[in-house]
């Protein structure tokens, strides 16, 4: 059970627990309203791509209304369908596949069209390509189109029932070449009179975070090569996530491009020439963004994740972007790669 305490220096009052309907707060206008604000409650490196979203009709013209609450995309380029519930819902998880499966068959155009509807307003008018240019730059290399037709499914709820948790757990056992499923759960508080101030507390609880990496196994075990796909896809972005949340990192610290054994030794030579002749873009400076933690002086508004500015400077260099690059190998802080730190810190090293 989560307890939260209003703290004033040696003094914490317990708050007391209390629930959106006794508050008279509802899933469309604020717990939708939190996470729209609030993405990384999905995941360090979501983007929300629309609200609301209920225009599904097949190519003969049937026509379907299912309404779903967000519909966001991460920086691998996987969908990312959320449902809300006020409560709980044992049946959760039955619309959100619904919604998946509907998911699974966008292209990348599909969801530029429906980001730049949910973009518009009476000021801004802008058009199916550039909505698809806003996600593209989101995506952290190239966009691969199997990550589409494996959408991420994230069920938000106060509770979830028994049912929700074993079918959740068995659908990840079970097929994780076509969807997974997260359960984050919240839990909200008063201070009670007079001030009567609320606040929210959002958690994963399905499946424990990192928990893969914690439990002990033969070390000659296989995964299927789905889970094999899925984890190095991720494996950028929550070596960038572990290192800035836990700082092993310092903000504003310089980090340089390493690209020996990762790479052609023709693109090495090349990369390295070029930084020679443009010192002042040879390196990255170390930030706060879990999904993007880099700025570069090349382009100083902008904020990169390790694998997109390795390919950015790769390009810049006068050689073709790589299919893919190991972003936490690739950059070095004192020496050593930002994998090799993480990994230090994960043994407990």
């Amino acid at each position: 059970m989560t307890q939260y305490f209003t703290v004033s220096g040696s003094d914490a009052v317990p708050q007391r627990s209390t629930t959106m309907q006794a508050e008279g707060l509802r899933e469309v206008d604020h717990l939708e309203q939190w996470i729209v604000a609030h993405p990384e409650i999905l995941g360090d490196d979501v983007m929300i791509v629309s609200t609301q979203f209920a225009r599904w009709q097949s190519a003969a013209g049937d026509l379907a209304s299912e309404r779903l609450d967000i519909l966001g995309l991460d920086s691998q380029g996987t969908p990312v369908v959320v449902e809300l519930k006020r409560g709980g819902d044992k049946r959760v998880h039955l619309q959100a596949l619904t919604y998946a499966a509907l998911v699974a068959r966008f292209t990348a155009e599909d969801l530029g069209a429906v980001h730049a509807a949910y973009l518009r307003t009476s000021e801004s008018e802008p058009t199916p390509a550039e909505g698809y240019a806003r996600l593209f730059e989101h995506v952290d290399g190239n966009w691969d189109p199997k990550a589409l037709a494996r959408p991420r499914i994230v069920l938000v709820a106060e509770h979830f029932p028994s049912q929700v948790l074993t079918t959740v757990s068995w659908l990840n056992d079970r097929s994780a070449t076509l969807v997974t499923v997260e359960c984050v759960q919240y839990s909200l508080f008063t201070s009670g009179e007079p001030s009567n101030t609320l606040s929210v507390g959002f958690s994963r609880i399905w499946p424990v975070d990192d928990l893969d990496d914690r439990l002990l196994a033969p070390r000659i075990a296989e995964e299927r090569e789905a889970r094999e796909d899925i984890a190095e896809r991720s494996r950028g972005p929550r070596v960038a996530s572990i290192a800035v949340r836990n700082g092993l990192i310092p903000v504003g610290a310089e980090v340089t491009l390493n690209l020996n054994k990762y790479i052609g030794g023709d693109v090495v030579a090349a990369v390295e020439e070029w930084k020679r002749n443009n010192p002042e873009l040879s390196y990255a400076v170390w930030g706060d963004d879990p999904a993007k933690p880099l700025a570069w002086p090349g382009d100083p508004d902008k904020r990169f994740s390790l694998t997109r500015l390795a390919k950015h400077i790769i390009t810049s260099a006068g050689r073709p972007e790589p299919a893919s690059i190991p972003g936490g190998d690739v950059w070095t802080y004192a020496g050593r790669s930002v994998s090799a730190i993480v990994k230090d810190f994960t043994e407990g090293t």
